[in-house]
């Protein structure tokens, strides 16, 4: 079968989405031929701006096209579909959604788009229920697989140093909730001979705001945050974590959907502390690979009780290291979406 995705975020761009595609197109091998914006330029700035991704298509012969944005690229599977008899499938990641169907015209289109879909495709079981109320339709569910992971037996560093060492990977943006982590660890000031809190995330306008609360809550000598750290030095510092805590805030015009860097710490038995976000919520399993939060208040008591019980602590690290070697498999992930594939 000869496989064609579409896509504005591949690596070597960053983020979830990118990383979650790639996983996508690895997974179906030689069958997948990736077409990026940044090696095609198919998005143009003149309107449509998808009419580039469109020509692309025009004289390939595939038997199956598959996007990630349902608009703008969704439009193109559809109009090749017409045109071509291409079947498509469409992958939705949580907030792109959420901006296809904000307006009435945007939803007639997002609705036609998937209902002529061969397979609409999910990263989350929430946002499947949200689809399948939005159009009827039953998408099959592919969870973000872990884009680092630990190697052999590595496991949570226990604090065997005498100091704990706390962990957040996102970017450097408000949405993320580092200050968040910031705000507890100034609450517990008698525990701070004994914590290392990093934060590791790409370079943005936030980061600045991040120091400036670092020095104002004087945790200079608790926190340390690297941008742009390379995949493999996130991984030693994973390695050695206690902890992974990373409780995200909603924004006008961003939420977390998932958070595939939870299940990349549990990959090293490494227990989370995030948000009670629909969507993250099975990223974590509350009380049983981590603790879900919601107020700042709960945010502080989860970390104090999982920074002073090691035994809680090692009991979600292995549940979480359980989990996600058994449901986070390619064959375990991919195995419905496979199967719809074979019908065609």
């Amino acid at each position: 079968m000869k496989m064609c995705t579409l896509t504005i975020d591949y690596p070597p761009a960053k983020g979830g989405v990118a990383r979650y595609t790639e996983e996508v197109c690895r997974f179906f091998g030689d069958d997948m031929t990736v077409l990026t914006n940044e090696e095609h330029k198919f998005m143009t700035d003149g309107w449509p701006g998808w009419i580039g991704a469109l020509q692309l298509l025009l004289d390939r012969e595939d038997d199956v096209l598959m996007v990630h944005h349902v608009l703008p690229l969704g439009i193109v599977a559809f109009l090749n579909w017409r045109r071509n008899k291409v079947p498509y499938v469409v992958f939705l990641h949580g907030m792109d959604f959420e901006l296809a169907t904000r307006n009435s015209w945007k939803k007639f289109i997002t609705k036609i788009i998937l209902k002529r879909a061969h397979t609409v495709v999910t990263n989350t079981k929430y946002l499947a229920n949200e689809v399948k109320s939005f159009s009827k339709i039953e998408p099959v569910v592919v969870y973000p697989m872990p884009g680092i992971m630990a190697d052999g037996e590595s496991g949570m560093g226990n604090g065997e140093s005498g100091v704990l060492s706390l962990i957040s990977v996102g970017r450097l943006v408000e949405r993320k909730g580092h200050q968040r982590v910031l705000q507890a660890l100034a609450k517990m000031p008698h525990m701070h001979d004994r914590l290392h809190y990093k934060i590791y995330g790409g370079d943005g306008a936030y980061r600045s705001d991040l120091e400036e609360l670092v020095s104002e809550l004087d945790l200079g000598d608790v926190v340390e945050i690297n941008v742009d750290a390379a995949d493999n030095e996130i991984k030693q510092s994973l390695s050695s974590a206690d902890l992974f805590v990373m409780p995200t805030i909603t924004t006008q015009g961003d939420r977390e959907g998932f958070g595939i860097v939870y299940a990349e710490a549990a990959t090293f038995g490494v227990p989370s502390i995030a948000s009670r976000i629909p969507g993250v919520d099975e990223a974590v399993l509350d009380g049983e690979t981590g603790l879900l939060v919601g107020s700042d208040d709960e945010l502080a008591d989860a970390m104090m009780r999982l920074i002073q019980d090691h035994e809680f602590r090692g009991k979600l690290g292995a549940a979480a290291r359980a989990r996600v070697e058994s449901e986070f498999t390619h064959d375990a992930v991919f195995a419905e979406l496979k199967a719809r594939m074979e019908q065609i």
